[in-house]
């Protein structure tokens, strides 16, 4: 998907993000790792955050979120 979008294709991927991932401390390292590796741009990414995950760690999720949103990631 990443070399349709730098070929010019107006396409996002969505991922959904399960309750373990987002409480992964590593989370935000990983998502970065994936992004650079793959030349992808952070802007075409959306992550769906289950609704049970905030509830788990909402301060977690908080932080996280607001990393991602930094980064130019979308969230759902």
């Amino acid at each position: 998907i990443g070399a349709l979008i730098r070929a010019g294709a107006d396409l996002t991927l969505a991922v959904n993000i399960t309750a373990s991932e987002i409480s992964d401390p590593e989370f935000m390292k990983e998502i970065l790792r994936i992004l650079r590796e793959h030349d992808f741009p952070p802007s075409r990414l959306e992550l769906e955050i289950t609704g049970k995950a905030a509830v788990q760690n909402p301060e977690a999720v908080l932080r996280r979120v607001a990393g991602l949103r930094q980064l130019g990631v979308r969230l759902a």
